[in-house]
């Protein structure tokens, strides 16, 4: 098992985010319609749809990663577009500069 991967080939990773999302977004709406008002789920689709229209071919996990965090940041109302927004754009700006994403570069992401 390799312990890093290029940053030029880890679109992938978004693009599995997405479908995660998709797959689980009526489960995310009814945890959320226990405390809230059980849109979670279907406004995190929304956005992370937007953002599959908008990954280009050639993009690297942080350009995707940054695509996703301006998608859901400008795209995306009520509390889970901010907040995942800049998290998203936090992880693609940590990884920027990273030809190779290892566990440190991992785990700058994640701070």
């Amino acid at each position: 098992m390799s312990e890093s991967f290029k940053n030029a080939d880890g679109r992938i990773i978004v693009e599995r985010l997405i479908e995660v999302i998709h797959e689980n977004r009526a489960y995310l709406s009814e945890i959320d319609g226990k405390i809230g008002d059980g849109d979670h789920g279907i406004n995190m689709d929304k956005g992370f749809q937007l953002t599959r229209e908008r990954l280009e071919e050639g993009m690297g996990m942080s350009d995707a990663l940054k695509t996703l965090g301006r998608t859901l940041l400008l795209e995306i109302g009520g509390s889970m577009g901010p907040l995942y927004g800049q998290y998203y754009k936090a992880m693609a700006t940590a990884s920027a500069d990273a030809e190779d994403v290892d566990a440190g570069t991992f785990a700058a992401m994640l701070e």
